[in-house]
């Protein structure tokens, strides 16, 4: 059963996806300030509390190949090593990397399993949430305002087209 819904700001999830969206952006500069002083080529990052994750370019697994662990953990990212100079930098930053919120588990009395998709517009700050599962629901979160699915993908494309 697909079921697509608006977030509004009378649902937690919004303010909990404010939250973390505040944070990425945070994370993302504080990211990109520390791969600068570490002249780190590559652009691509996967930031933790307790680890540093790039996909390296050829010349950042050249340059950091005593530092990076020797297999990666999925999409072509690999961590520094924690003892090593840049994963013992990372830790000592300290910084708070929150996890995105969890829709399908938090504010749904099932949980649902399936393809989830969440989608922010910036332009209006309005959030759009779709779930795809072979479960049948019948359950409107409070605050999550139900669409059809015609109006659902016209809003994505029109997100998608800017």
């Amino acid at each position: 059963m697909d079921r697509y819904y608006e977030i509004t700001p009378q649902s937690m999830a919004y303010s909990e996806y404010f939250d973390w969206w505040n944070n990425y952006k945070e994370i993302c500069e504080i990211a990109k300030n520390f791969m600068t002083e570490y002249e780190i080529e590559s652009n691509q990052f996967c930031a933790r509390p307790n680890a540093f994750y790039i996909i390296p370019s050829e010349n950042d697994k050249i340059k950091f190949s005593n530092m990076l662990c020797k297999n990666d953990i999925g999409n072509g990212l690999i961590m520094f090593k924690k003892k090593s100079k840049i994963g013992k930098a990372w830790i000592n930053k300290n910084v708070e990397v929150q996890s995105q919120p969890m829709i399908n588990f938090e504010y749904f009395t099932q949980t649902l399993s399936g393809k989830m998709r969440l989608f922010h517009d910036p332009a209006n700050n309005k959030i759009y949430y779709s779930i795809e599962t072979k479960y049948d629901f019948d359950e409107t979160p409070e605050g999550f305002i139900e669409m059809k699915a015609s109006e659902f993908f016209k809003v994505i494309e029109d997100i998608e087209s800017r």
